[in-house]
């Protein structure tokens, strides 16, 4: 970015709560048109239904400025795990309700909405193993 923009440019990483932490930092910044966010559309969508009480307001103190990507969510298995596609391995899950596990980095209830409604599945039950984000160690 220093490169293209012609200036410098420093990146101050905020982890946590959500990107409720680096919203606040932004929102009570200095309106000087070069503190920017990177974040994913749930700290509008998401965030204001999740928290009672948020650090800024998402509809005063912040403005989309542009969609810069798109995120998937993939699922990925052990390779000896009889399933060859997701149809399958809700099928394993209803069959084995219970025994099977899902691991995440994501701590942030936002990001887990997702994950969470597969895995409320009629008829299966899982156990959650979370772990540390890569950085987070």
């Amino acid at each position: 970015m220093t490169e293209s923009m012609g200036q410098q440019v420093v990146v101050e990483n905020r982890p946590g709560a959500g990107s409720n932490i680096a919203a606040e930092a932004l929102a009570k910044a200095a309106p000087d048109g070069y503190t920017i966010l990177a974040c994913t559309t749930g700290l509008f969508a998401i965030q204001p239904f999740l928290y009672k009480k948020l650090p800024y307001d998402p509809e005063k103190d912040l403005l989309p400025v542009t969609q810069t990507g798109s995120l998937p969510y993939i699922v990925v298995v052990h390779p000896s795990l009889p399933v060859k596609g997701i149809a399958d391995f809700v099928a394993l899950a209803k069959r084995r309700p219970g025994e099977l596990n899902y691991a995440s980095s994501e701590s942030a209830p936002r990001r887990t909405c997702p994950r969470s409604i597969f895995v409320m599945s009629p008829r299966s039950t899982w156990c959650t193993s979370p772990t540390k984000a890569p950085g987070k160690r």
